[in-house]
């Protein structure tokens, strides 16, 4: 997802994005002010705006967002028509998509393994169809694993969204969380370590590693990775069989997370090492509340995961 802003004053516009080698139109534009409205190019929907009418237009912003997983490289065209003169293919700078947002559905089961949250199974490739939505892969040499997360958070100003592995499906105690938060206009991603649900989870720190955050509305997402082994005494081993579990939740005032109680977190049926996740494909349904109350159904589907973690 990308926010573009138009520095001059035109009166007509029409904008694109395309790949940066080739005419191709990708993504689709999803915000753009009033004086403008989407235009129809080849069937293809929203993939062009253009100007509602020919008064001079200022502040203009637009949000555009691609689903192509292998999309990297764009560029935003645009024709300006200003005082009669036309300026034709004024092109941005190449623009780098270095991370995929909002989440894209496609290889679920193939490439990656994919975990769905909503009010419903959907059988859509569009994230913001859930609430909640996350995906792991292997990383070369499988010593680590990617994640990427995202969807709405429970309270828009501080939140967070979060899975955490443990050995004790029944007490929930010695939790690792991997989180994604919202504190204001600041996001992050951490681990924190939960001795038993009574104490406060402790952060730690140094052991994430490329994490990328996007925020828009009251949709957060972030990606990042995680060794299989983490070193220390509340040790993370991803090549022991797990439980997985999945919670979205406040913060406080010191931005630590505050655990819902345990009838709002899910866990999965079976403990699964990393090379069980590879391997076997498993489906989960059952109940998940979020904001507002309203109960969730998981579709949670693991299978081959890849070598490569966009």
């Amino acid at each position: 997802m990308k926010i573009v802003k138009i520095e001059q004053s035109p009166e007509g516009l029409i904008l694109q994005c395309r790949e940066v080698n080739g005419n191709k139109r990708v993504g689709q534009f999803i915000e753009w002010p009033s004086s403008m409205q989407p235009l129809m190019c080849d069937e293809e929907r929203n993939s062009s705006v253009t100007h509602v009418n020919m008064k001079p237009k200022t502040n203009l912003s637009f949000v555009w967002e691609t689903w192509e997983p292998d999309l990297t490289d764009v560029q935003f065209v645009a024709t300006f028509i200003t005082s009669r003169e036309i300026w034709e293919k004024v092109g941005s700078k190449s623009v780098r998509l270095v991370s995929q947002f909002p989440l894209s559905l496609q290889d679920c089961a193939t490439k990656k393994s994919c975990v769905c949250i909503g009010k419903k199974e959907a059988k859509t490739q569009i994230s913001q169809s859930y609430d909640y939505v996350l995906t792991f892969m292997t990383l070369p040499q499988q010593k680590s694993i990617g994640i990427a997360m995202g969807g709405i958070l429970p309270n828009i100003d501080k939140g967070y969204l979060a899975v955490a592995f443990t050995a004790d499906k029944e007490k929930l105690s010695k939790l690792t969380v991997l989180a994604c938060f919202r504190s204001g206009d600041l996001t992050d991603t951490s681990l924190f370590v939960v001795n038993t649900l009574e104490e406060k989870p402790v952060e730690k720190s140094g052991i994430l590693e490329e994490k990328i955050q996007e925020l828009y509305k009251d949709h957060l997402w972030c990606q990042f990775t995680v060794p299989m082994s983490m070193p220390g005494n509340e040790a993370l081993h991803l090549e022991q069989p797990l439980y997985q579990v999945y919670f979205s939740g406040k913060l406080d005032d010191h931005n630590g997370i505050i655990l819902p109680p345990t009838e709002k977190m899910i866990v999965s049926n079976s403990m699964l090492t990393a090379k069980e996740i590879m391997k076997k494909t498993y489906t989960l349904s059952t109940a998940f509340l979020l904001k507002n109350q309203i109960v969730m159904t998981l579709l949670f589907t693991l299978l081959s995961l890849s070598l490569l973690f966009l």
